[in-house]
């Protein structure tokens, strides 16, 4: 909503964000060698902080891409690498988009990978704090590839693929129904109101909250 107290205070729109210790960008690929370069410091200064790096498929055909990724392997800095495998890049589907396949594109540099096909985001959560857990402790990269599915378009209304594969991907695979059989009702309807509160809560707060100063 554009206001002060918003990521980037309100300057850098959807794709530009920093909040706490979160960066992005709008690049494709830009963040790649910005995590490198963080893990590296870190290394540096004798700390015991790693970087964490999301990607996509489509990200995996820029160049820079691999350049950070030989950089980090050849320099043994502590990062990890999570791609999330939609098998589409905005509207290209990935065999259209890449060859070969991507753990190999990590294995190649020497990088340990991890293949999960998985939405189930207890079994992810479990694999990757034990990723970060050697990361920190050896010093060294580490890759974790998740084949997931996107549920609905990169940008409003672009989505190429069939409503009816979108619904099937959607019914079998979306995270929060899967996690949900797990729980009770009572236990849903808890989660649903404190969600629900705690939206409106931020909403109002944006409502309310001053646009940034304009700086001349």
């Amino acid at each position: 909503m554009g206001k002060s107290t918003g990521v980037s205070g309100g300057r850098g729109g959807s794709q530009h964000l920093h909040w706490r210790n979160f960066f992005s960008n709008g690049v494709l690929g830009g963040t790649v060698p910005i995590a490198v370069g963080m893990a590296l410091a870190e290394k540096i200064q004798g700390r015991s902080s790693i970087a964490i790096n999301f990607l996509g498929d489509g990200t995996m055909g820029e160049g820079v891409v691999y350049e950070s990724i030989n950089m980090a392997s050849l320099w043994s800095v502590p990062i990890l690498f999570v791609v999330e495998n939609n098998r589409i890049a905005q509207t290209t589907p990935v065999e259209l988009n890449l060859a070969g396949d991507i753990p190999s594109r990590f294995t190649a540099f020497g990088i340990k990978t991890t293949v999960l096909d998985s939405s189930d985001a207890i079994e992810i959560g479990s694999t990757a704090q034990q990723m970060m857990v050697e990361v920190r402790n050896e010093s060294a990269p580490q890759s974790l590839v998740i084949n997931t599915h996107r549920f609905g378009p990169h940008s409003k209304g672009d989505d190429t693929r069939d409503e009816d594969q979108i619904r099937a991907i959607r019914n079998s695979r979306d995270p929060i129904p899967l996690l949900a059989k797990s729980l009770t009702v009572e236990k849903i309807d808890s989660i649903n109101e404190e969600v629900e509160d705690e939206v409106l809560k931020a909403f109002q707060a944006a409502v309310d909250d001053p646009f940034p100063e304009i700086l001349t």
